[in-house]
């Protein structure tokens, strides 16, 4: 940026040089060298001002778009551990859960890619796919299919909660009991889930 600035700046002075000399030198008569020597030292400072200005902005939005990034990838990460969790546990204990969990999301990539080429094809005929019925309905199905699937994972994660209390105190009855019900809500989650995804197809 500084760079820029000076090129442009001595293009400038190039450009005008004649009447930037007669500008200095009818000056330089009038208040003498000691008052050029004050104007040109106070250009030159609050040049190197606004450079220093710039640059601190530059740094300062640096520093925030690269917290930001930070933030997003701990999130990321956060999330990815919390996934892996869920998954080991599921998988141990109640793998039937987990598999119509991964149907399920499978299921529904496939449908939001349908959904999203749906749209598309209505809006270049003209269609106006939130005027559709059809096209209404069909992402209704799919958002039924997400609720299903979200009320499955919830599940996964009460029955993870669960046997992580049950290891924390490992003689109360109470949480064995809250452990075998956690499990059992997810199994039964599975299952529903599994057979209203089942009716679905079905319903084509």
């Amino acid at each position: 940026m500084s760079v820029l600035v000076l090129l442009v700046g001595a293009v400038v002075v190039c450009m005008f040089w004649d009447d930037i000399s007669e500008f200095i030198e009818t000056h330089r008569k009038g208040c003498g060298t000691g008052c050029l020597v004050v104007v040109l030292t106070g250009v030159v400072f609050v040049y190197f001002v606004h450079v220093i200005s710039v640059k601190e902005k530059e740094a300062e939005k640096a520093r925030v778009v690269a917290e930001e990034r930070q933030k997003h990838e701990a999130e990321v990460r956060r999330i990815e551990m919390k996934i892996e969790k869920i998954k080991a546990f599921a998988l141990k204990e109640m793998p039937s859960a987990w598999m119509t969990y991964q149907s399920m999301q499978s299921e529904l990539d496939v449908q939001n890619g349908k959904i999203d080429d749906l749209s598309n094809s209505l809006r270049a005929f003209g269609r106006n796919p939130e005027r559709d019925d059809d096209f209404l309905r069909i992402r209704g199905l799919r958002d039924t299919m997400v609720q299903a699937r979200d009320t499955l994972w919830k599940r996964l994660e009460d029955a993870y909660l669960a046997a992580k209390k049950f290891e924390a105190a490992p003689t109360s009855r109470n949480n064995k009991e809250l452990l075998k019900k956690a499990l059992e809500e997810g199994i039964s989650e599975a299952d529903a889930a599994a057979k209203t995804f089942k009716e679905m197809r079905l319903e084509k």
